[in-house]
């Protein structure tokens, strides 16, 4: 019985999240009133694909699918759309933690956020953009379910907070 207790911590560790999904990262928009013109590309880095604990499996290209949704559908720019662009956002992925064990799991995303114009050494805007999200019980009963949950919310939070952040921003057109 004893080595039943002790392999289930070891059982529960095996069974990690799933990967993010970049439709449930991205946050549900409504057409800005800003609206910015020329387009824009977007690429994205960082993140974690193979993942140890207390690191979120958050990988760049599902963040990055989740970015150009939200602004596809906020209509901040004219058009979502691969380089060449007339502006160019680079997010980075400087860190993106995950709780290992608990009820209530809080989860940390910390991105970098670059706008610059193509040929033009300067950036329009540069930030870092720390964000947080918890998942309760009440939101999945399984931990695993929690912690991914979590890092999606997080990840949630820091689009909206990007995206408002562009949307104030003095853009001549392009």
């Amino acid at each position: 019985m004893r080595w039943l207790l002790a392999a289930l911590p070891l059982a529960l560790a095996a069974c990690g999240p799933g990967e993010s999904r970049p439709a449930l990262m991205a946050p549900p928009m409504q057409a800005m009133a800003v609206r910015h013109a020329g387009s824009l590309s977007v690429a994205a880095s960082g993140g974690c694909e193979a993942c140890g604990p207390g690191q979120a499996r958050l990988s760049a290209t599902h963040f990055q699918q989740a970015a150009e949704l939200a602004l596809r559908q906020s209509g901040l720019f004219t058009a979502v759309v691969p380089p060449p662009a007339g502006h160019d956002l680079a997010l980075r992925i400087f860190r993106a933690d995950a709780p290992v064990i608990g009820f209530d799991m809080r989860c940390t995303m910390e991105v970098g956020w670059t706008l610059t114009r193509p040929g033009q050494a300067e950036p329009v805007w540069q930030q870092a953009l720390e964000t947080s999200h918890t998942a309760t019980m009440a939101d999945a009963f399984a931990g695993v379910e929690r912690v991914r949950l979590c890092w999606e919310g997080a990840a949630r939070a820091n689009l909206v907070a990007g995206l408002g952040h562009l949307a104030r921003l003095p853009l001549p057109p392009r």
